[in-house]
């Protein structure tokens, strides 16, 4: 009997047949939604404890982002948050203050110090000031090279998904080392 009804479901499965789950509980099928929002067939998605409609959706599922000066709301679907990439254009405004292009992609940026030496440093430099201490695009730097030194300074970005960009290129157009990233 049991390979009767083993060989049954089987049969059923290869022939494309699909069944809906259902109990007193929760009754389950499949809808799909067209441009407005609105199920395939004007169904609503339910159950006896809950109804689920997705007509305030609209054609875009999309709304403006809310925000306020301790706050920020997004609505609508999830948007995707490009991978952050090089930081460019640092420079030195003084003594003092280091500036740099704003990245698209940014959340903060990780800021990266090190000595010119030989050999130079293959992990291009330490995290000097991790995220999220850096939102804006400049930095105070009081680090003071010692008598003959020089220091090098790097930025990196890091999108709200906490992934942090490149330390750029070096001068063979490979990628810098970032074995150790600020956290």
């Amino acid at each position: 009997m049991r390979r009767i009804a083993i060989g049954l479901l089987l049969a059923l499965a290869l022939a494309g047949a699909a069944w809906s789950q259902e109990s007193a509980s929760y009754r389950l099928t499949e809808t799909s939604f067209d441009t407005g929002g609105q199920a395939g067939g004007d169904t609503v998605t339910g159950s006896t404890s809950f109804v689920v409609t997705l007509g305030a959706l609209g054609s875009g599922g999309e709304a403006p982002m809310m925000s306020g000066p301790t706050y920020a709301m997004e609505g609508g679907f999830v948007a995707s948050f490009q991978p952050p990439t090089e930081v460019a254009e640092l420079l030195f405004t003084d003594a003092t203050t280091l500036v740099w292009a704003p990245e698209g992609s940014v959340g903060d940026y990780a800021l990266y110090s090190g000595m010119v030496a030989v050999p130079f440093d293959s992990e291009y430099g330490t995290c000097s000031q991790p995220p999220p201490q850096i939102t804006a695009t400049t930095a105070t730097v009081t680090s003071i090279p010692p008598p003959g030194g020089a220091l090098f300074f790097l930025v990196s970005a890091r999108n709200r998904l906490g992934e942090e960009g490149i330390k750029g290129l070096n001068s063979n157009g490979v990628i810098r080392a970032n074995t150790a990233p600020c956290l």
